[in-house]
């Protein structure tokens, strides 16, 4: 087997190892969620008054405002990249996270990770790029 061959397999591998890594994050955080969801619902809900029905029932017609800024990268997302890219070049890693004022990606904050998830891509790319370059 040549070396790009075999490069390619093994990223194919680390491909669909990075995907069951991420379904199984999102397993878990969706697990978790609706129960702190019904919690909160249930602490926050005042007793059951006849008038309550009524007052609710404008609000459940309307959609729920989301905030244009959220945040669609989520921390297990950005942990797998940061891995990646720490596997190959670990001061480069920690030099990003040093750009964000962080030295782990626990410490940033939730509408940091879109920004932070980009700059990994584009090292990972980098890498991705010269590891090619030196097959050729």
């Amino acid at each position: 087997m040549s070396v790009a061959k075999f490069a390619a397999a093994l990223r194919a591998a680390a491909d669909a190892l990075e995907a069951e890594i991420e379904e199984a994050a999102t397993a878990v955080e969706s697990a978790v969620t609706p129960k702190k969801a019904v919690k909160a619902i249930k602490s926050s809900q005042p007793a059951a008054t006849p008038a309550a029905p009524a007052a609710q029932a404008p609000a459940a017609e309307q959609p729920p405002a989301q905030s244009p800024a959220a945040s669609t990268t989520t921390l297990a997302k950005l942990n797998t990249i940061v891995r990646a890219v720490a596997g190959k070049d670990r001061d480069g890693a920690l030099a990003i996270l040093g750009k964000f004022g962080v030295n782990n990606t626990g410490l940033l904050k939730a509408e940091q990770y879109d920004a932070a998830y980009d700059a990994f891509e584009e090292a990972k790319a980098k890498q991705d790029a010269q590891s090619v370059q030196s097959l050729v």
